[in-house]
């Protein structure tokens, strides 16, 4: 997940993880990025936990090689700046599934800056999926509809006051498991969500809101994937029309997600112990 400044949070994008194509998506990524902010990732986060470190990267080829090597394959590369004109890339692989997650950090230059960086990094990566959602927005729906599965318990930090708009959002996983998730599946629903062609082949979008208005708002990008763009003005918090509109959009694409069975209980955790990037209502 990206925690980075402004008013959009990119959700990261889901990649294939082969081996013939990962570096060169990495690098086209790196390129787009460097190009649009007017910066060069030429720094790698490394160390331990105990002690980080920045060490310049003389050669991306050999970077992304070297990484290909580990398990996991994670990494952060970033520029020299701090403060508002950082800008990064990173990743690692998901529990075991067969693809890889890029997070993104770049400077909060706007809504339209934010959208054009979305789809052509989605295309030069060869994204299955990602999500672009405002924070606040963003921040309420994870109280109210996110939940940590481990093996057979479910459980959900103390949302608070939850209204009935959502109340009627479909509870779903915070985590995909291997053994229960669709590598295609998109992990959530976004105000802005970038889906490949074969993404949405699996989902059956757009045949599955044939004759909305929300398609309306939705573009195909230059590679062929779609941007599905759920109304033209962006999500706000406890906003009654777009919690209604994205419990629709989730009853619609019912492979949207890994959903929770109505009949499993839930245990809620007390939240004042515990900390959270998602902690303003």
């Amino acid at each position: 997940m990206d925690y980075s400044p402004g008013s959009l949070v990119n959700s990261g994008f889901r990649i294939p993880a082969s081996a013939d194509s990962w570096s060169a998506s990495l690098e086209a990524g790196c390129r787009v990025l460097e190009a649009r902010c007017g910066t060069q990732l030429d720094m790698a986060v490394g160390g331990t936990k105990f002690r980080i470190t920045h060490e310049p990267v003389k050669n991306r080829a050999t970077f992304f090689k070297q990484r290909q090597k580990t398990k996991g394959r994670g990494f952060g590369l970033h520029n020299r700046a701090r403060g508002a004109e950082s800008v990064g890339l990173g990743g690692n692989m998901d529990y075991g599934l067969e693809f890889f997650i890029v997070n993104i950090h770049h400077p909060d230059r706007g809504l339209q800056f934010a959208e054009e960086l979305f789809v052509a990094l989605g295309d030069a990566l060869q994204a299955h999926s990602s999500q672009m959602t405002p924070r606040a927005a963003l921040a309420r729906i994870v109280k109210a509809q996110w939940h940590s599965v481990w093996e057979d318990k479910v459980t959900r930090l103390d949302p608070g006051h939850v209204t009935p708009a959502e109340a009627l959002l479909p509870p779903i996983a915070q985590s995909a498991f291997p053994q229960r998730a669709h590598p295609l599946s998109p992990h959530h629903l976004g105000w802005i969500n970038y889906w490949s062609e074969e993404t949405c082949e699996y989902i059956g979008f757009p045949s599955a809101l044939s004759g909305h208005p929300v398609l309306e708002a939705c573009y195909r990008t230059p590679r062929g994937a779609w941007i599905a763009k759920l109304g033209r003005e962006p999500f706000e918090p406890r906003n009654t029309a777009h919690l209604e509109l994205l419990r629709e959009m989730y009853e619609r694409l019912p492979r949207v997600a890994m959903r929770i069975a109505k009949d499993v209980v839930v245990h809620e955790v007390p939240r004042q112990y515990v900390a959270s990037h998602w902690e303003s209502d």
